[in-house]
This record gives structure tokens, C-alpha cells and sequence, in this order.
């Protein structure tokens, strides 16, 4: 009995010891690829280098390392901001078995080893946000385990590698803010799993390939770069969750495609789109939430049936919109954020932008619009306080203030500027003395109500612009110098009241 029991311990011993001798036991040619990693990278100036360089057998407690179940193959190296500078050495392929490897927000430079292309158990690499320079290399295109590639904020060059096409797992890939050059790849597009795809801020130019709008993506970012061409039509498959193609040279007209339900943040500003806006929007679901065309040459009026009721953000500046606002705009009950400055619009705001309070920045500037309402127009300026100074109703298209009328229409026009010394003196008036009390802002109200077609149609005709400078001279006198009029005023009744009493005095009685 006792010696079953001395044979159990000592069993129990040897599978004890066997086991840790085994647990950690990576290969030398492991071991050596992560001292290499330590050493190309300064690891004596890690942020944590916990364990590193340890004995053989400790490799899986190195910080930021983990290895297979039983300690034999490293699994993940995973060292993101942790001050690594070098280069990833080339030894990095031997880890036979890696799945993931994140070296991001580092100051890494050089070239990405080729070897990566021989790990075909990867299935992620992160090495965004380093100083990594060099191409793409097309060996990537064999680690066909790949779901996740991030080679984003570095500085690398050269083409994208159509090779990358053979990524059939891939789930997201980020090659942004980068030096790329060249067309995309249009085999990007037949990554059927592929979910976001984000080329932004890099050089890459031509035309983008029909077959990236043929297929959905949550998220598809090709803005800033010189990507040219008009967008295909006749498309109905399901569109880009968040689609950006911001900052292009895009041009030809916004297909109907583009308005799909399924979108949620859409960004075409500064292309060279032309053509008008939808008559009619169908459903576009509750997640169409921001909606950018500035910087367009976009024309037309603003259509009553363009409606967004879910859109936060609405940017229609920096266009060449023309005609009325729709009062369906102020429906947007949604908006924080509006912008539809430097446009032609014209004529009244409707009032039905006092709905719109949830808006936080409101741009109108630059255009020729007026509000008639008193409670509107403060409404308007507790939002952009200098709104009305900046509208351009009965001035000069050649005036090179860029300024507008401040809501003194016809003196504008008469003048030829708002910010004319005589307008000035006007617009002094209305704001300290119109204002500030109930039948001045009744007065007011009724002005703006009328007066603008009036100033275009003076604007138009100098003979006029003359005439009305001419009649406001008295009013704009009495306003810019009221105490000498006062006086005068003083003298003329003083003297007809002298000439009365003389009158009188001078009859002769029968």
C-alpha cells in the first residue's frame, strides 16, 4: 500500500515536471524572432517590457505575448503604444503560428517585411499610426487568412497591390493617410466579405470602378484624392452605410442611387458635381443622418419634396442654388447643424424655421435672404448675429466688401452698399430706436415685408438709385444729426411764430 502510494507521487512528479517543461517551450527560431523584435525596436526604451528577454520557457509571459494552450507556439504579439522605434525585423515570418500581431501608434519606420505573406495562420495585422515608408508589399496577398488589415497614418508609396485581392476573408481594410499613387484595384470590390474599406487621404487617381457601388459596404471612404469620372447610374443594389468621397474631382450629376435607405452619412462636398437636387425623396430610413454637398456646382432650386426628417447635419453651401428656401425645410425638426451660405437663394425665410430648435450652428450668409418676422429674425441671430449684414438684396455685384444690406434694402440699393456711411446711419436707427419698442418693430416688420422687390428693381436703374438718394436725404440727415435738426427745427418755429405775431400786431383795426 505504501509503496502504490510512493509510485503515485512519483508519477505524479514526473507528469508535473514534464508539464512545465513543456508549457513555454516556443522554438528557437520563435524565441530568436521575438529578441530580434526587442532589439530592432529599442526595447530598453519600451513603455513596458515586462519579462522581455527572459529565459528560454518564458516567452508566453513576455508582456504582450501569448502562445498557444500548451505554450509551444506564440499566438499574438501585441505591443501597440508602447514606444517600440526601429524597424520590424525580417526574422518577424518565423512565427510560424501567428494570428495577430498589433504594433500600432508606435514610431516604427522602414519597410513591412514581405515575409508576412508566408504567415498563412494571420489573421490580423495592426500596424497603423507608425512612421512605416516603402510599398505595399505584394507578398500580403498569400496570408490569405487575413480578416483584418490596418497599414493606415504611415508613409508609405507606390501602388496598391492587386494582389490584395486574393484576401478573400478580408473584413476590413485601411490603407488611409498614407502616399499611395495609382488607380484602386478593382478586384477590391469582389472581397464579397469585405465590410469597411477605407483609402482616404492618399494620391490615387482615375476613375472609381462601377463594381465598388455594386455591392454593399458599411463603411466606404475614398475621400481626398484625385479620383475623377462621373458616378455610374442605373444602380439599385444596396450602397455604403457611410460613404465618403469627399474632396475629388468627381463630376456629372448625383445619381438617384445615392439617396438609398440603407446610407446614413453621405459626403460628396468639393467634387464638381453638377444638375439639381431630387424632386421627390422616397423612405430613407431612420439612420440618413448627415448629408454634406457643398462645394459643388450644384443648381436649381431646393426642391419642397427634399425632404430628410431624420438629418442632423444638412450642408448645402458653396453652391449655385437659386429661387426661394421651401418652408418643408423647417420640417427638419432633427438639424443641429445647417449651412446653405454662398448661394443665390432669394426672398423671405419661411417662418417655419422656428421649428428647427435643436439647431446649434446656422450658416445663411451670402445669399439674398430676409426674414419679415420679428420673432424669426431673432430667432435667426441668436444663431449667426450677423446674418442679415451679410445678405446681398439691391446692392452692387461689383462690391467688393462681400457684405449684404443689413435689412436697409432700399438705402442699399440707392447707395450701393451696406456698409455706406448713410445706410450705416439707417440701419443705427432701426436696431436703437425701431427695435426696441412695439410699433417700431411693427414698422420694421412691414418694410421688410415689402421693400425688398422694390430695391431690386431700384438697383437696376441708376436713374432711380439717384432719385431715392434724393428723397432719403432729408430722413437720412435727421437720423445721422438729429440735434442740429432739432434746432433748426427750434429756429423755423421761433420764426413762424414771430411772423404770426407780427401779422396781428400789424392790423389795423375799423
Amino acid at each position: 500500500m505504501k509503496k502504490n502510494i510512493i509510485k503515485a507521487i512519483v508519477s505524479l512528479t514526473l507528469i508535473i515536471l514534464t508539464a512545465s517543461t513543456s508549457f513555454g517551450a516556443i522554438s528557437t527560431d520563435e524565441r530568436n524572432a521575438l529578441i530580434d523584435l526587442y532589439n530592432f525596436t529599442n526595447g530598453v526604451s519600451w513603455t513596458n517590457s515586462t519579462g522581455w528577454l527572459g529565459g528560454a520557457g518564458t516567452e508566453c509571459s513576455w508582456h504582450g505575448i501569448t502562445c498557444s494552450g500548451g505554450g509551444t507556439t506564440v499566438f499574438d504579439v501585441k505591443l501597440p503604444e508602447n514606444n517600440l522605434a526601429g524597424s520590424i525585423p525580417p526574422s518577424i515570418s518565423n512565427l510560424s503560428g501567428l494570428l495577430l500581431i498589433d504594433l500600432s501608434s508606435n514610431q516604427i519606420a522602414g519597410p513591412i517585411p514581405s515575409g508576412f505573406g508566408n504567415l498563412t495562420s494571420l489573421a490580423r495585422i495592426e500596424l497603423d499610426d507608425n512612421q512605416l515608408n516603402g510599398n505595399i508589399p505584394a507578398g500580403l496577398g498569400n496570408a490569405t487568412a487575413l480578416m483584418w488589415l490596418d497599414l493606415s497614418e504611415n508613409q508609405l508609396s507606390g501602388s496598391i497591390p492587386s494582389e490584395l485581392e486574393n484576401l478573400s476573408l478580408l473584413l476590413r481594410l485601411y490603407l488611409d493617410n498614407n502616399q499611395l499613387s495609382g488607380s484602386i484595384p478593382a478586384g477590391l470590390a469582389n472581397l464579397t466579405d469585405l465590410l469597411e474599406l477605407d483609402l482616404s487621404n492618399n494620391q490615387l487617381t482615375n476613375k472609381i470602378s462601377s463594381a465598388f457601388f455594386k455591392r454593399g459596404f458599411r463603411t466606404l471612404d475614398l475621400s481626398n484624392n484625385d479620383l475623377s469620372g462621373k458616378l455610374p447610374k442605373g444602380l439599385d443594389r444596396p450602397l455604403a452605410r457611410f460613404l465618403d468621397l469627399s474632396h475629388n474631382d468627381l463630376s456629372g450629376e448625383i445619381p438617384s442611387w445615392i439617396w438609398n435607405p440603407g446610407v446614413s452619412e453621405l459626403d460628396l462636398s468639393y467634387n464638381s458635381f453638377t444638375g439639381q437636387l431630387p424632386s421627390q425623396l422616397g423612405y430613407l430610413g431612420p439612420y440618413f443622418d448627415n448629408v454634406d454637398l457643398s462645394h459643388n456646382k450644384l443648381s436649381g432650386s431646393i426642391p419642397s419634396g427634399f425632404i430628410l426628417p431624420h438629418v442632423n447635419r444638412l450642408d448645402l453651401s458653396n453652391n449655385d442654388f437659386s429661387g426661394a428656401i421651401p418652408p418643408e425645410l423647417g420640417h427638419m425638426t432633427s438639424l443641429y447643424y445647417l449651412d446653405i451660405s454662398n448661394n443665390d437663394l432669394r426672398g423671405v425665410i419661411p417662418s417655419e424655421f422656428l421649428n428647427l430648435q435643436r439647431l446649434t450652428y446656422l450658416d445663411i450668409s451670402h445669399n439674398s435672404l430676409y426674414a419679415s418676422d420679428s420673432d424669426l429674425r431673432a430667432f435667426l441671430k441668436s444663431l449667426q448675429p450677423d446674418w442679415e449684414d451679410t445678405q446681398d438684396i439691391g446692392g452692387d455685384d461689383d462690391d467688393d466688401d462681400g457684405g449684404g444690406d443689413g435689412g436697409c434694402f432700399i438705402a442699399t440699393a440707392a447707395y450701393g452698399s451696406y456698409s455706406e456711411s448713410h445706410v450705416m446711419a439707417l440701419r443705427e436707427f432701426r436696431d436703437k430706436h425701431l427695435l426696441t419698442n412695439p410699433l417700431g418693430r411693427e414698422l420694421v416688420d412691414a418694410y421688410y415685408a415689402y421693400s425688398p422687390p422694390m430695391a431690386d428693381f431700384i438697383a437696376e436703374h441708376c436713374a432711380l438709385k439717384v432719385a431715392t438718394r434724393v428723397a432719403l436725404a432729408p430722413v437720412v440727415y435727421t437720423v445721422k444729426h438729429p440735434g442740429l435738426v432739432l434746432v433748426l427745427m427750434g429756429f423755423v418755429v421761433a420764426g413762424a411764430g414771430e411772423s404770426i405775431r407780427r401779422r396781428r400786431g400789424s392790423r389795423t383795426p375799423f
